[in-house]
Order: C-alpha cells, then sequence, then structure tokens
C-alpha cells in the first residue's frame, strides 16, 4: 500500500495482498437509512473488489460499493441488505467498462423505499426500484477501504477521496463531486 498523486489529493494505491483500511465501526459508519458512498478509482485489472464495504457475508451484509468482474471487463456495483442476509440484497449493477485504465468516479446510492442507484462519471450507470427496502442492516462489523471485513473482495488499483454520506446525494451534487476533477 503507497500514496500518490490522485484526482484530489494524495490518492491510496492498494496491490490486493494485505493492502487495506479497517476503519473500525464508529457511529457515523451504523447507517440504516438514505445513504451515498462516492470515490474516485482506477482499477488496476479486471477483477472483484470491494472499494469501501461494510458486508463480510453470511449475516453481516450491510452495504458495499465494488469493482465486480465480468466476462472482460470490470464494472460498478453498489448493494444494501435489508435483513443482513444474501437473500436481502438490493443492488444495482452497472455496465460501464471501468477497467481501461482512466479514472472513474462512482457513486452509490440507497434512497429508502424507492432506489439503489450506480453513478459513474456523473451519470446514471444502474438503478434497482423494485423491492427497495425503507431501511437496510447494520452488521456488527468494521468498513473496511480495500477489501470486505472478512478480508475477500480485496482491490487492487488506486482509490481517492472516498466519501460516506448519511443522505442520498440529488444528481446535482454527484454531477458536482465529478466536475471537481
Amino acid at each position: 500500500m503507497a500514496t500518490r498523486g490522485g484526482i484530489i489529493a494524495g490518492a491510496l494505491a492498494l496491490d490486493a495482498t494485505n493492502a487495506h483500511v479497517d476503519m473500525s465501526n464508529p457511529t457515523a459508519f451504523r447507517l440504516t437509512g438514505a445513504m451515498t458512498i462516492s470515490a474516485w478509482v482506477q482499477p488496476a485489472a479486471n477483477h472483484d473488489g470491494a472499494i469501501l464495504s461494510k458486508e463480510a457475508g453470511g449475516t453481516d451484509r450491510g452495504y458495499m460499493l465494488r469493482f465486480a468482474f465480468g466476462a472482460a471487463s470490470s464494472f460498478g456495483h453498489f448493494a444494501v441488505y435489508s435483513d443482513c442476509t444474501l437473500a436481502g440484497q438490493v443492488d444495482a449493477n452497472g455496465t460501464t467498462d471501468l477497467a481501461n485504465g482512466e479514472w472513474h468516479h462512482l457513486a452509490g446510492v440507497f434512497r429508502p423505499s424507492a432506489a439503489v442507484e450506480l453513478y459513474v462519471d456523473g451519470v446514471l450507470d444502474a438503478a434497482e426500484t423494485s423491492g427497495v427496502p425503507a431501511t437496510h442492516c447494520d452488521p456488527p462489523v468494521n468498513v473496511n477501504l480495500g477489501q470486505r471485513p472478512n478480508g475477500t473482495f480485496p482491490l487492487s488499483g488506486i482509490v481517492d477521496d472516498v466519501r460516506l454520506y448519511d443522505r442520498a446525494l440529488a444528481l446535482a451534487e454527484i454531477t458536482e463531486l465529478f466536475a471537481c476533477r
């Protein structure tokens, strides 16, 4: 793990081998209502990798923004869990190829009872509006940057300006975060 120049400030370079940040489980991260996770990311390769996660598998599933690996590309994925289990997952699976060596801004937004959304570079890339719960689970696990709390989904790439909001950002706010490049 190392720091280097990023989009906003010094970015964190992660190599998928024990390179992550355990952010503990402070009250500010114990979200169950409206929320947004945003980050500037530059994936190193096609792979599954957690950007920011409070999802450790089993019955410890809260929320996660990550890269998901497709047949020949990586795309964004944002999920929340209504009952802390995989069965309670509501997610937005992006379609924009992120494995092009470029920086991308990702934002996952949970709008209670309305939508789970994923934005890529300031544009809505995916949304789920069916079965969206009024709240999502807050499991007793730490929030991790660069992997899931259980050590899976290690991230290989560079991350910068990771933010967690306790509200659903509006499109104009997400567009502004992307424009700050």
